[in-house]
């Protein structure tokens, strides 16, 4: 069957119709039911802040120290040398070692001495058996010059030889002391206790000839100091800050080459009179006790000194520091939990710490962790842990060091404040 246009366009509402009718017998409110089912449904949860970790700004009293570089150095330091000449006979020590006072460390020859020594014995001996002689003979004419007996000059000759025989039973003593003494020097002896070190001659050598010959060093181990310079500034600084203060004294650490703090604090043992015109630096001498013999001369290390103490001060951990463009800056967590960028105004360092000298107030919480992906703006849900105490840590004046900026962020100098 053909349909031609003017019957097309007669079946056109007819079939509108029926569709209509259709959608009516399927259910007309469609669009309501829809909605209603829509609205039955249950509402979707928001998405919880993310949780980080964060910790309150908290104040303590902070020791403030200065660092500076020191040198170890023997208390005492003492040449061993021969006082009398003569062939080494033995080594009594082990090169290296600690000695005693009074050890016996070395043995020259003796039998030299030995000799000289019983012959000024021997001279003593017979020139005391004179002066026996002398002084009866002269107590025996004065009797007989008394009587008349014998002259008057016959007496003083006898009387001139007792006086002599005096005398030279009186050099015979020095002599034998002197014998005595220079055998006394063959047992060559340790005048300090310390570390000895090894023999300057060998075994067999001819020593003391024509000069007091090296033998050893001895260097004391216990205490030990410890020298150090301090700049014409900071010697200023230091008296102004204390001139009103005698109660202040200043403590000192030795911090050693590898990083350890040495278990024992020094004491001021010496401090130069002028500064130094060359240098402009005040030479000051420590001792620090050494009873493990762990510290040893010319050793190089780092004297910390507590120069002051500041009370009440502002501490944020340093992982918590990040910088903008040169602007210390940290992440704060506001009581909604919304971050906003704190610049703040360092001061020194306290161990794991930083000081606070301007930009946040004790009890602000701040974040620890993930300063590259949090940014100002966000919420987040702070978990504030404990912040360990800051009793014994050490402050430093070297330039603090900090986190770069936060990657998100990219914040700014005019945008980093709240």
């Amino acid at each position: 069957m053909r349909f031609t246009a003017s019957r097309l366009h007669r079946l056109v509402p007819f079939a509108s119709l029926c569709f209509f009718l259709v959608l009516a017998s399927c259910g007309g409110d469609a669009p309501e039911s829809t909605a209603k089912k829509d609205a039955a449904k249950p509402a979707a949860q928001a998405a919880p802040p993310p949780e980080v970790k964060a910790v309150k700004v908290q104040s303590a009293d902070v020791p403030i120290t200065m660092e500076y570089v020191a040198e170890t150095q023997a208390k005492e330091k003492v040449e061993v040398r021969a006082r009398v000449a003569g062939f080494l006979e033995e080594r009594h020590y082990e090169e290296g070692s600690v000695v005693s006072a009074g050890d016996l460390l070395f043995t020259i020859d003796p039998s030299q001495y030995e000799q000289t020594l019983n012959e000024a014995k021997a001279n003593l001996a017979r020139d005391e058996a004179s002066m026996i002689k002398a002084r009866k003979d002269q107590q025996r004419f004065k009797e007989l010059v008394d009587q008349g007996a014998v002259s008057q000059s016959e007496y003083d000759t006898r009387e001139t030889q007792a006086k002599e025989y005096e005398a030279m039973v009186e050099s015979d003593k020095a002599a034998v002391k002197q014998a005595e003494l220079n055998l006394g020097y063959t047992k060559v002896t340790a005048p300090l206790a310390g570390r000895i070190s090894k023999a300057k001659v060998e075994v067999g050598s001819l020593v003391g000839q024509g000069e007091n010959t090296l033998l050893a060093e001895i260097t004391s181990i216990d205490p030990m100091y410890v020298n150090f310079s301090i700049s014409e500034q900071e010697y200023l600084t230091f008296v102004k800050d204390h001139q009103d203060d005698n109660s202040f004294t200043p403590s000192f650490q030795l911090v050693l080459s590898d990083g350890d703090v040495y278990a024992h604090n020094g004491t001021v043992d010496y401090v130069d009179p002028t500064i130094n015109k060359q240098t402009g630096t005040l030479g000051v001498r420590t001792v620090f006790p050494n009873p493990n013999g762990i510290l040893r001369p010319g050793l190089f290390g780092r004297v910390r000194v507590t120069v002051n103490r500041k009370d009440k001060s502002l501490l944020v951990p340093q992982r918590a520091v990040y910088d903008v463009q040169g602007i210390k800056q940290v992440l704060m967590a506001q009581n909604n939990g919304t971050l906003v960028s704190k610049s703040i105004r360092l001061g020194n360092q306290v161990g794991q710490f930083y000081t606070v000298e301007d930009g946040l107030e004790a009890g602000d919480v701040i974040l620890v962790e993930g300063l590259q992906k949090f940014h100002p703006g966000m919420t987040v849900s702070p978990q504030v842990e404990p912040i360990q105490e800051v009793t014994s840590a050490n402050a430093t004046a070297a330039p603090v060091q900090s986190a770069t900026a936060p990657e998100a962020g990219n914040a700014t100098a005019s945008n980093a404040t709240e």
